[in-house]
């Protein structure tokens, strides 16, 4: 099974309930079954929580909704390891599948290269200055947050 299905299983096996951690939405359990089965190699970015298990591979990010069981059974983990230790919530927790179905996949906009920002930049300097020479020209309104 591929990313971008309209539904994936997400298989947790003990290794990655070696690597997982508690309470690290990056680095869960949940998190390493995405990395190791879809073969992500720690180079996408994977964040899990509540709303949603997101994902970036290649150019594009998908969002899926995780299933009640897999939220019940990543709280357990955390639950287990604030209290006793991530020892204990390793070694209380067993392998587990679930279907997570998808809510979207959308293509990751490109980053302007430090070129095409500095292109932006001195064409808006040059802007403001010719509006500045001809009398029409207001300085922007600055917020001052936390003062």
């Amino acid at each position: 099974m591929r990313l971008g299905h309209k539904m994936i299983t997400v298989r947790v096996i003990p290794v990655d309930i070696a690597r997982g951690e508690c309470a690290n939405r990056r680095q869960c359990v949940i998190a390493q079954a995405v990395d190791r089965q879809f073969e992500l190699g720690g180079r996408g970015y994977i964040r899990v929580d509540a709303n949603e298990v997101s994902m970036t591979h290649g150019a594009k990010r998908y969002r899926y909704h995780p299933p009640r069981p897999l939220l019940t059974y990543l709280r357990r983990f955390d639950r287990i390891g604030e209290q006793q230790g991530l020892t204990a919530a390793r070694e209380a927790m067993e392998p587990a599948a679930f279907v997570c179905k998808l809510l979207s996949a959308n293509a990751i906009p490109p980053v302007a290269s430090r070129k095409r920002k500095d292109q932006i930049n001195d064409a808006r300097r040059k802007r403001h200055a010719e509006l500045k020479a001809r009398g029409i020209y207001r300085e922007p309104h600055r917020r001052y947050v936390g003062v």
